[in-house]
């Protein structure tokens, strides 16, 4: 049982569903090798989600348009929506924030909003 819960460590989360682990696709050499989605998206061929404003083409900045903080990795940025609207993707409405900057939108009475978290079906 303690090797099930090693390998469980190894294998992440279906990025289509994100609530199933992904899949074995086989094992050699003592070694499991994973496909990049659950059983069950794999079975419905359901492709990974992707966020609106990437599909609309818009590119993250290379500093904070709120407080001007250059970032030294892409995860240190996040997409807001200025109007608070996520389905609006339109590159006025986009703006590349800091994740401080994220935290003080949250806390404002400004009507943006993050674009990346869980919305409820």
């Amino acid at each position: 049982m303690a090797s099930v819960n090693n390998n469980m460590k190894e294998r992440s989360i279906c990025p289509a569903c994100r609530i199933k682990p992904v899949a074995i696709c086989n094992r050699r050499g003592g070694k499991e090798h994973y496909r990049n989605r659950c059983d069950q998206c794999y079975r419905k061929n359901r492709k990974p989600a992707v966020a609106g404003w990437i599909r609309s083409g818009y590119k993250k900045k290379e500093k904070c348009e709120k407080c001007g903080y250059r970032f030294m990795h892409g995860e240190q940025a996040v997409v807001a929506h200025v109007d608070g609207n996520i389905d609006n993707n339109s590159w006025v409405n986009l703006k590349t924030v800091c994740l401080n900057c994220q935290i003080a939108i949250k806390h404002s009475n400004l009507p943006w909003k993050i674009s990346g978290g869980l919305v409820p079906d």
